[in-house]
């Protein structure tokens, strides 16, 4: 797991992008990239094409985006 596969998680600022003097994200030891499915949650969860396959850490966050290990059956 390499620090730029953070890039955009909101816990980024733990890996040297701080005043504070932290160098690395206390996730990043135990991180593995892994594939899980984006949705805004600001989209409708009923509609499937809105659910995105992204590959991202299984610790990443990201503002605005909610991760899902898979698409929800009641989604068309």
């Amino acid at each position: 797991m390499d620090k730029k596969e953070c890039t955009g998680c909101t816990e980024n600022f733990y890996n040297g992008n701080n005043p504070l003097g932290v160098n690395e994200c206390w996730h990043l030891k135990d991180a593995k990239v892994i594939q899980r499915f984006a949705i805004s949650v600001n989209a409708p969860m009923g509609t499937r094409a809105n659910y995105r396959p992204e590959k991202r850490p299984r610790c990443y966050r990201a503002r605005g985006i909610v991760y899902l290990k898979a698409i929800p059956e009641y989604a068309k």
